[in-house]
């Protein structure tokens, strides 16, 4: 019985070696630390990258080159340096108001009898009933206007004869029913270089004359002189009647007057705050 015994755990044992030497070898079998799940070590997949935008392209592309990328939105017109000139031109401008007790405004025609100039016959009429006022800004010769006209109330001109003054109200001039002219300047010309306050300064002052609804060009010549706040002046101008709509005056056909009236206005203005 022994020997059995000891035959049998022979075999056993060489059965399990055999067995021990067949099976596959792993790396796994030879470390001597098992090795950790696959599964709990492993990072979720990460996502596919999103494509980048044109203003992120643009923005990369600017800073590879060393610059600072442009915002994308258009930018908006700046319109404070022009509200700014615009504030500073007209701060620039001084004001005069004409003083109407100072000021005057004249025409004068020339009558003929029996279509004879008689030259040394002018009739002339006057009124100081004018209001307005004048703006500018002097620079070397360069002279700029802000609003500048003035207003006359041609029902209030009177002349040496009050027979004529009725007709010029009611008929010939109609100033009852257009009563007033109004000039409105928009440019001076010929202004001279060396103009300066304190003196005599001659220089054109062209606009609009309006008389009866009826608007015309006109050219004033002016000598105008500045001292302190006071601002004097005499414009002088020449308009023919039937540019602004009526007639000439006549007499029963022997006293007429000539188709041209000179104009002269007489100015005082003082400048206002």
């Amino acid at each position: 019985m022994f020997r059995v015994r000891n035959w049998m755990s022979i075999a056993v044992l060489f059965s399990l070696l055999l067995t021990a030497c067949s099976a596959p070898t792993s790396p796994a079998a030879t470390n001597s630390e098992p090795a950790a799940p696959v599964a709990a070590s492993a990072e979720p997949p990460a996502e596919p990258a999103a494509e980048p935008t044109a203003e992120e392209v643009a923005s990369e592309s600017a800073a590879a080159d060393g610059a600072t990328p442009e915002p994308v939105e258009e930018a908006q017109p700046d319109v404070s340096d022009a509200v700014s000139d615009a504030a500073a031109n007209s701060a620039s401008l001084r004001t005069f108001r004409i003083v109407p007790e100072q000021s005057q405004a004249s025409y004068a025609v020339e009558e003929e009898l029996f279509n004879r100039a008689v030259r040394f016959v002018n009739a002339i009429g006057r009124t100081n009933t004018i209001e307005g006022e004048l703006a500018l800004a002097i620079e070397g010769n360069q002279v700029q206007l802000g609003e500048n006209s003035f207003v006359v109330d041609l029902r209030t001109l009177t002349s040496d004869s009050g027979q004529r003054d009725r007709r010029i109200r009611d008929g010939w001039l109609e100033s009852n029913t257009y009563p007033w002219a109004e000039f409105n300047a928009t440019e001076v010309r010929n202004f001279p270089a060396d103009a300066a306050e304190g003196q005599d300064i001659q220089f054109e002052l062209v606009g609009e004359m309006t008389i009866r609804e009826v608007t015309q060009p006109l050219v004033f010549n002016t000598t105008a002189r500045l001292e302190n706040d006071t601002l004097t002046a005499t414009a002088e101008s020449y308009l023919l009647m039937r540019d602004f709509g009526f007639e000439p005056p006549s007499v029963l056909g022997m006293l007429s007057v000539t188709d041209g009236v000179t104009v002269t206005v007489e100015l005082t203005a003082q400048a206002s705050e």
